[in-house]
C-alpha cells in the first residue's frame, strides 16, 4: 500500500509515526506542511491543491488529521482517481450556519493575534488548553514559523472551503471517518455528517478523544 498523510494544525509528519509502524506500508509520504514551499499555508485552499496532486504519481490511501483532513478532502474531491481508500480523523467538513462562521472568525482573528504576539510557553499552554482538547493527550508543540502558523488559521480556515454538502454526498473515493469517544465537540460533527447523508464508514474510538494519532493510533491502524 502507498499512503499518504497530512498532520493537522501545528503538527508534523512525526505526529503519524506511531500509526505508520502499526499499519507497516510499502510506501509512506508525510509532507511537513509547516516548511515553506509549494505546499505552505500562505497557499489558498485551490492553489495547495494543485500543488499537492502535481507530486502524486501512483494511487495511494490517504490519512488525514484534523486540519489534514480538511486539506485532503479538497485533493480527494478535485481527484478522486488518484486515491484509492481515505481516512479522515477529527475532520470538520466546513458546513457552518451564520452565526456559526461569524463566532469561528473571531476566534481566528483573537488567536492570529496571539501567534504573532505571545511567547511559546504561553501559547502552547492556552492551545492545550482549549475545550476540544481536554479529553486528549497533551501534546508538546513545536516551534513553527509563526508566520504560517497564522497564515493556516486564516487561509485553511473551515470558512473557506471550496467545497459543500453536494460535493460530499457525491464521493466516490471509499472514505472512513474516525473520531474519538470523548470528542464530545467532534460527535456532533459526525452527527451532522450522517444526516447529510454523506458517504461513508463512521467510526468511533473508544477513549479517544480529538488527539486521535496520540490517544489511539494502533486501533486506527486496525
Amino acid at each position: 500500500m502507498n499512503l499518504i498523510a497530512l498532520h493537522g494544525f501545528w503538527g508534523g509528519p512525526k505526529d503519524f509515526d506511531r500509526f505508520i509502524a502499526h499499519l507497516n506500508p510499502k510506501h509512506a509520504w508525510v509532507p511537513d506542511l509547516f516548511l515553506d514551499g509549494p505546499l505552505d499555508p500562505t497557499h489558498s485552499f485551490a492553489t495547495w491543491t494543485e500543488n499537492f496532486l502535481a507530486e502524486i504519481e501512483t494511487p495511494a490511501t490517504i490519512v488525514g488529521y484534523s486540519q489534514g483532513a480538511r486539506l485532503a478532502l479538497h485533493a480527494m474531491l478535485k481527484r478522486p482517481e488518484l486515491f484509492e481508500k481515505a481516512l479522515f480523523l477529527s475532520a470538520h467538513p466546513g458546513q457552518m450556519a451564520e452565526p456559526e462562521r461569524i463566532s469561528r472568525e473571531k476566534w481566528e482573528a483573537r488567536w492570529i493575534r496571539k501567534f504573532h504576539d505571545e511567547d511559546w510557553p504561553t501559547l502552547e499552554a492556552e492551545w492545550n488548553s482549549l475545550d476540544v482538547f481536554k479529553n486528549s493527550a497533551r501534546e508538546v508543540k513545536r516551534q513553527a514559523s509563526r508566520k504560517l502558523l497564522a497564515s493556516a488559521l486564516d487561509n485553511w480556515s473551515p470558512r473557506k472551503h471550496e467545497f459543500g454538502w453536494t460535493e460530499l454526498q457525491a464521493l466516490k473515493v471509499p472514505t472512513y471517518w474516525a473520531f474519538g469517544a470523548l470528542d464530545h465537540k467532534f460527535l456532533t460533527v459526525k452527527e451532522a455528517l450522517q444526516r447529510q447523508d454523506v458517504s461513508g464508514n463512521y467510526i468511533v474510538i473508544e477513549n479517544a478523544g480529538h488527539r486521535l494519532l496520540l490517544d489511539a493510533p494502533e486501533k486506527l491502524a486496525g
